[in-house]
C-alpha cells in the first residue's frame, strides 16, 4: 500500500495478481520503548559535583562532556559551573529473536552439532536440564542463569574442532545492528572451555574463555551488523578440544535488534552570595547581623548563611 508504519499494530496489505490469486501479507510491527533513564534532576552549590546514574542501555555515551569525569561511563561524575541539561544516548535492545534462549521449552528450537544423550557418557554430548550434576556425578551442581532452578544446555565438550554446539536461524532487517549475548558457566574446573561465535560462517567477536571455576556465570557480548543479509545463522563452536574438564552450560542465549534511546537530566548550579556590609552605631546601640545575632562593640563577622538550596 506505500504507507508506512511507526506504531505497535498488526498491518495487512493485499497485492493484486493478474490471476485475481491476491497475494495478502500480514506484518506483525513492534515498535520498541526506550527504557534508558537518565536519572532524576538535582541541585548543587557552586564548586560542589554530583554522579550522575543513567539505566537501561547497554552502552553509554554523555553530552556535553567537559564537565563529566568519564562521558562513556553510567555514572560519571558532573562538575558544572552553570546550569547544565547533561543529554545520555544508549544502546537498548529490542525484544529477542532466539526461540527457547533459555531453554525453557527444552531440546526445541535450535540444532547442534553435539548428540543429545543422559545420562553423560562421552565427549561431544549436551542434555538441557536443571543440574549438571545429574547429568554426570563428576560435574559440580550448579544452577541456570535464569533463576538458579531452571533449564540451561549442559555441554561435555568435544574433542573434534568446529563442531557446532549450537545454532539457529532467525530473519533480520538489512543494515540494522544487532546485539548477541550468551550466558557461560564452568562446571568441570581444570581445563575451561574456549568458546567461538560465528554468524553466517563469519567469526565474530575474540575467543571467550570460561572461567575456571565453577558456577560462576560470565557473559559473552557483542554487536553485529547485518549488511545486505535478510538473515542470520548463529553458531557457538568450542575451540577446546582436549577432552578432561572442557564441561560446561550455555542460558540465556539472546539476539536483538538495537536502538537508539536518549534522556536527559538537569543539574541545577545555585550561586552562593558573597557581601561585605560596611556599618556604624553609636555607644549603646545594637547592630542586627544576617543571622540576628546582635554585636554591641567594634569587630568583623563573618557568617554563613544556609538556604533552601544548600
Amino acid at each position: 500500500s506505500g504507507l508506512v508504519a511507526t506504531t505497535t499494530g498488526t498491518y495487512r496489505d493485499t497485492i493484486p495478481a493478474s490471476t485475481n490469486c491476491d497475494s495478502i501479507i500480514t506484518t506483525n510491527l513492534t515498535v520498541g520503548s526506550a527504557p534508558v533513564d537518565a536519572g532524576n534532576n538535582v541541585s548543587i552549590c557552586n564548586g560542589q559535583n554530583t554522579q550522575l546514574n543513567a539505566t537501561g542501555g547497554l552502552t553509554y555515551s554523555w553530552s556535553p562532556a567537559g564537565s563529566l569525569s568519564n562521558p562513556n561511563i553510567a555514572n560519571p561524575l558532573a562538575t558544572p559551573t552553570v546550569t547544565t541539561t547533561y543529554t545520555v544516548t544508549s544502546q537498548v535492545q529490542l525484544g529477542n529473536l532466539i526461540t527457547n534462549g533459555d531453554f525453557s521449552s527444552g531440546n526445541t528450537g535450535f540444532s547442534s552439532g553435539y548428540v543429545y544423550a543422559s545420562p553423560n557418557t562421552a565427549e561431544g554430548q549436551y542434555f538441557v536440564g536443571t543440574n549438571a550434576q545429574s547429568w554426570n556425578g563428576g560435574m559440580a551442581p550448579c544452577g541456570d542463569h535464569t533463576n538458579g532452578s531452571s533449564n540451561m544446555m549442559l555441554v561435555n565438550g568435544a574433542t573434534t574442532a568446529n563442531v557446532s554446539i549450537y545454532c539457529q536461524t532467525v530473519n533480520v532487517q538489512p543494515n540494522t545492528d544487532y546485539a548477541f549475548s550468551t550466558w557461560l558457566q564452568t562446571v568441570t574446573a581444570g581445563n575451561p572451555a574456549q568458546l567461538q561465535f560465528s554468524i553466517n560462517g563469519s567469526l565474530l567477536g575474540s575467543v571467550f574463555t570460561a572461567s575456571n571455576s565453577t558456577c560462576i556465570w560470565q557473559q559473552f557480548y557483542t554487536v553485529w551488523n547485518s549488511g545486505a543479509n535478510t538473515t542470520a545463522t548463529i553458531c557457538i563452536v568450542n575451540q577446546n578440544t582436549i577432552a578432561s574438564a572442557n564441561d560446561f552450560t550455555l542460558d540465556d542465549i539472546s539476539f536483538s535488534p538495537l536502538c537508539i534511546a536518549t534522556d536527559t537530566v538537569v543539574v541545577t548550579v545555585n550561586p552562593t552570595y558573597n557581601n561585605t556590609v560596611n556599618a556604624s552605631i553609636c555607644q549603646g546601640q545594637v547592630y542586627a547581623l544576617p543571622d540576628a545575632t546582635t554585636p554591641s562593640t567594634a569587630a568583623t563577622s563573618i557568617k554563613t548563611l544556609s538556604t533552601v538550596n544548600n
